[in-house]
């Protein structure tokens, strides 16, 4: 493994701890108080930008252009790596843009769905690299 993808691995890593941390910070906003969403907010948008930059890192370094075959861990791994981060930015379009567009309770319901598959593919993700 090269020092490229162990940085890539540590800033993943350090990535979905950070959306973890957002979204226990939205369950516990009552005992934050008013601050909470500027926590939330930051963290999501921090954890976004360090995962993207952590995948162009990945992709400019790498000699392996070829289509990941989903036979192997690896190609296993970009697969996931794709679905991840498509979901993680239709989150923040769906963050901005849900909310103008349905009733309050059926997006938080929604965001809430979306935010548990993208932290439980993210932990899995990891998970099945380290493994």
């Amino acid at each position: 493994m090269s020092n490229i993808h162990k940085i890539h691995g540590i800033l993943n890593i350090f990535a979905i701890s950070l959306f973890t941390f957002g979204v226990i910070i939205a369950f516990i906003r009552e005992l934050i108080g008013e601050k909470w969403f500027i926590i939330h907010i930051t963290s999501q948008l921090c954890a976004t930008l360090i995962l993207t930059i952590s995948i162009i890192l990945v992709i400019y370094t790498s000699t392996n252009k070829n289509k990941p075959d989903p036979k192997t861990k690896i190609g296993r791994h970009k697969i996931l790596g794709k679905i991840l981060l498509s979901l993680i930015y239709f989150q923040i379009l769906f963050a901005f843009i849900g909310k103008r567009l349905l009733d309050r309770n059926i997006w938080v319901i929604l965001h809430t769905i979306i935010a548990s598959i993208i932290l439980i593919l993210g932990w899995i993700q990891i998970y099945l690299i380290i493994k």
